[in-house]
Parts: C-alpha cells; sequence; structure tokens
C-alpha cells in the first residue's frame, strides 16, 4: 500500500491504522508513506510463525507541542521517552505560530531521522512531523466523544469538516495541558499505559493510542519518562548545517583569542523581559494562567542582567581572574550591559541582525542553547525552559539568578 497513489496511503493510514485525518492532513507525502511503511512492518512483527494469532493495530502517540522552542523540546524528549517504551509510533505535530514560526526542518536535520531508523544513533527514534492538526480541541473532544466507531466519514463532509468528524478519535486518550483550551485539557493529567492499572477507566484506557499537546513533559511513571532518558533523545536529534556552523564560529572566536573553548567558558543566559515585551502580538492573558503570569514575572524581574553583572564579577574577582563567559540574553540591552561591565575580551557571544522568533533567528537562538550546553558551568535564568534546555542539552553544573545569587 505504501507504493499506491497518496489518496490510498492517506485512507490506509486513517481507516486501516486508525490515524486521524486531521492529523495526516499535516503530513507531506514522503512521510506519509514512511508512516506507513513503518506501521506496517509493527504489524508483520506481531504475527506468529503459525499465522494464528490476529495482529494488533499499531498504537499511535500524537505529540503536539506548543509554546516557545524550550517548551517544545522538552514537550518532545517526554514523548519520544513514552513513545519508544510503550512501542508507539510516533507523529510529531510542530505548529508554526506567534510563540515559534519556524518549521522543524528549519532547525533539525530530519531526513534520516524520519524515514529511516534514526540516523544511526542508539537513542533516536523514527517520526512522522505534522505541520499541525487540522481540528481545534472542542472539535477534537467532541470527535473523540461521539465520533463514528468505524472511522467512515459522515456523507457529505466536504472541504475540512471530514477531518473533524473523523471516528479515529474516539479511540484516542487525550492528554491536553494546555489547560487555557477548556474543556477537559488538565496540565499534569497523569497518562494510563501500563498494564497494571487495576479500575475500570484505566483499564479502557490501554490498548488506545495518545495525543498529547503539551508544552511540558508527560506525567508518566518514571520507568516510561525520566530527566536522563529523555535527554538522550534531545542529544539525539542533529541541528542542521547552518545552526552547527554558528557554534563552530564560536569555538573558531574562542581558540583564535587563545582562552581555550566552550568547555572552559561559563555560560550566561539572561531571561528577563517580561510578558508584556516578550513576544509580539502575544496577549499574556490568552497564553498563561494568572498563577503562571505571575510566576513568570517574578522570576525575570530576579534575573536580570544587573544580577548577573554582579555574579560574574564575584567570580573574576573569587574564583578565577581569567575566567570568560559565553553570554545569551534576550535583549540587546542586557548584552551590552554586560559588555560594558565585564573586562573586554571576556565575554563572547553569537552577534545577530534579528531579534523574532522567525527562521534565521530561531536559528541563532538554537545555536546559543548548543554553545550553553558545552560550557563548564552555566549561570541561568529560573523558570527558563530556555536554561533547562541548555541542562538537557549537556550543561552539568548550574547556577540560577534568584536562587543561587542575587
Amino acid at each position: 500500500a505504501a507504493s499506491g497513489s497518496l489518496v490510498e496511503v492517506t485512507k490506509s493510514l486513517n481507516q486501516a491504522l486508525r490515524v486521524p485525518l486531521a492529523v495526516l492532513a499535516g503530513i507531506d507525502e514522503p512521510q506519509q508513506r514512511a508512516l506507513l511503511r513503518r506501521m506496517a512492518h509493527r504489524i508483520a512483527s506481531q504475527v506468529s510463525h503459525d499465522g494464528r494469532d490476529a495482529p494488533k493495530v499499531p498504537r499511535v502517540l500524537i505529540a503536539h507541542l506548543m509554546h516557545g522552542f524550550g517548551n517544545r523540546m522538552r514537550a518532545l524528549a517526554s514523548a519520544m521517552s513514552v513513545a519508544r517504551a510503550a512501542q508507539l509510533e510516533l507523529i510529531v505535530v510542530w505548529p508554526r505560530d506567534l510563540h515559534l514560526n519556524t518549521a522543524m526542518h528549519e532547525l533539525f536535520e530530519l531526513d534520516s531521522n524520519i524515514y529511516d531508523t534514526g540516523n544511526g544513533h542508539a537513542n533516536q527514534i523514527p517520526f512522522a512531523v505534522a505541520s499541525d492538526v487540522y481540528a481545534s480541541w472542542p472539535e477534537i473532544e467532541a470527535a473523540h466523544e461521539n465520533g463514528l466507531r468505524d472511522g467512515r466519514l459522515k456523507a457529505g463532509d466536504e472541504n475540512g469538516a471530514a477531518a473533524r468528524s473523523d471516528g479515529t478519535w474516539a479511540e484516542f486518550e487525550l492528554y491536553n495541558y494546555m489547560e487555557l483550551d477548556g474543556g477537559s485539557a488538565s496540565k499534569g493529567k497523569r497518562f494510563v499505559i501500563a498494564e497494571n492499572e487495576a479500575d475500570e477507566a484505566h483499564q479502557r484506557s490501554l490498548g488506545r493510542s495518545i495525543y498529547f499537546k503539551s508544552a511540558y513533559i508527560a506525567n508518566a511513571h518514571s520507568e516510561w519518562t525520566s530527566w536522563n532518558e529523555d535527554n538522550k533523545h534531545l542529544v539525539a536529534l542533529q541541528p542542521i548545517a547552518a545552526v552547527r556552523a554558528l557554534v563552530d564560529e564560536v569555538e573558531k572566536h574562542i581558540r583564535a583569542s587563545g582562552r581555550g573553548a566552550l568547555r572552559n567558558a561559563i555560560g550566561v543566559h539572561v531571561r528577563s523581559r517580561s510578558l508584556d515585551e516578550d513576544i509580539k502580538n502575544v496577549a499574556k492573558e490568552k497564553e498563561y494562567t494568572v498563577e503562571a503570569q505571575r510566576e513568570m514575572e517574578a522570576w525575570r524581574q530576579r534575573s536580570n542582567a544587573h544580577a548577573f553583572v554582579r555574579e560574574m564579577q564575584r567570580i573574576l574577582a573569587e574564583e578565577d581572574h581569567n575566567a570568560i563567559f559565553f553570554v545569551a540574553a534576550d535583549s540587546d540591552h542586557a548584552l551590552h550591559e554586560i559588555q560594558q561591565e565585564l573586562p573586554p575580551g571576556s565575554v563572547f557571544f553569537i552577534p545577530r541582525t534579528c531579534d523574532s522568533r522567525d527562521g534565521v533567528c530561531v536559528q541563532f537562538a538554537f545555536a546559543d542553547v548548543l554553545c550553553l550546553a558545552r560550557t563548564k558551568l552555566l549561570l541561568g535564568s529560573n523558570w527558563s525552559s530556555f536554561t533547562e534546555l541548555a541542562q538537557r542539552l549537556g550543561a552539568k553544573h548550574t547556577r540560577l539568578a534568584g536562587v543561587d545569587f542575587e
């Protein structure tokens, strides 16, 4: 079937393998064919030698990633761990929106990750990437509750309505951690994927596919997702050549200065912009709960450039007179303040001409976090998913503004 027309491939994935049309609409043809081949292989591997055991339809984990780069990466890492542990076929939904207007292939080398077994890396699992889910959360909830159980489309459905009435949603367990979506959305809802769950509701969920919409890690048993296992998946992902080149340029610059390499530097991540100044055209009250707004604002105030300058100066005075710093900041003002207050030649950074959440700008940010991950010590911002991502990617020692220094 994978060699048939795209219509036939989509039909097989939807009607036979129970992947929702609203998700398939965002997956391009090569990835749909690869997905069908992988799922067919899963079925073939179940068949007993005597052919008496009827194979089960492979379950799917749809990981719908939300918010900015750091948020998406931690949710992705967790989803990859769950998919591997529970033997689920992974589909990653990576929408372009105000938080991150950059496609996944603009950041990662996806060819081998998608089509083969994952770039030859033991910790990489293959996945398909969808550009969006072409159904709203209320529509998914309604289809989950009332969807046609045979997976066929309602007569007369046209121009997208068919995808929203797709009965395959009734075969999913829904985990939406984005609480402002309303309905049954609940941050931290615990995944039910283990065979030893006792009550009837848990038993009904076993054998179902999973839809996971989140900017956070999945709440699941530690055997399914954990800090160490999740991070192995992130490290296995390959940045595109342009991002790797930016990191190489920083390494070259430090070597040319005679100050060693990034592994000899102290990383500095300043996340101090207020929510009102942060993301263009994003209204904080529509994206974050009141409690989350209060927490974020408090920590960003404590992660101001002054606090980092004082700690950097203290390190130079008390710990290492020759210390060098790699700085990634969320504003030019913060970076300039640090440069002015620190000795000449001690501060390194990636120059850029843009400050947005589009294309090339996000590539600069990706290079920033890779550089931070290589440093021997990270001075980070608490309550920042970007600082957290640097830790996940390799930063072994961290001190946080407002926690470890003021």
